[in-house]
């Protein structure tokens, strides 16, 4: 009887599922209702899905001439014909996959990045413990020189920075 019950209690529990594709709306829309799409309804959502998660990596990704080019420091260089068959290759037709390739990389680009993403960036407060480090105000500097301006030990320390 209690595992009946739990059975019973599972099936009744809301499922927290993702929508197969994104589309602004609170549902979005599954598998299915991509499957029952036309072809150019289908063509659109697939490039609308592409650009919602990859984009010129000259948005936010570091270049580095010194060091060959970009630094992929979120991930990529992402393909489109890779991303498009993984999310649709058991959907929808090859050609249908390359069409919109064709679509995407219209502008010569190739190699895509990842869109931000929350976990993309840290952004976690100071401790509280610790007050957070202003520079000093340089009004507490005073215009006068000081007793030991000019002195041997002075004229030493400044060697020593000049130097090193």
């Amino acid at each position: 009887m209690k595992k009946l019950l739990l059975l019973e209690a599972r099936r009744q529990a809301p499922r927290e599922t993702q929508p197969f594709l994104d589309d602004g709306s609170e549902l979005g829309i599954s598998r299915s209702a991509f499957r029952r799409m036309r072809k150019a309804e289908k063509l659109e959502a697939m490039i609308g899905w592409f650009h919602q998660n990859f984009e010129d990596p000259v948005e936010r990704t570091p270049y580095e001439t010194a060091e060959g080019g970009y630094q992929w420091i979120w991930g990529g260089p992402y393909d489109a014909g890779d991303e498009l068959y993984n999310k649709f290759g058991d959907l929808v037709s090859e050609s249908l996959i390359k069409e919109a390739v064709e679509e995407i990389e219209i502008d010569g680009l190739y190699d895509w990045a990842p869109v931000p993403r929350p976990e993309d960036y840290e952004d976690e407060p100071p401790p509280e413990d610790e007050p957070p480090r202003d520079p000093a105000p340089l009004d507490i500097f005073s215009d006068e020189p000081g007793e030991r301006y000019g002195t041997a030990e002075d004229h030493e320390a400044r060697r020593r920075v000049q130097a090193g």
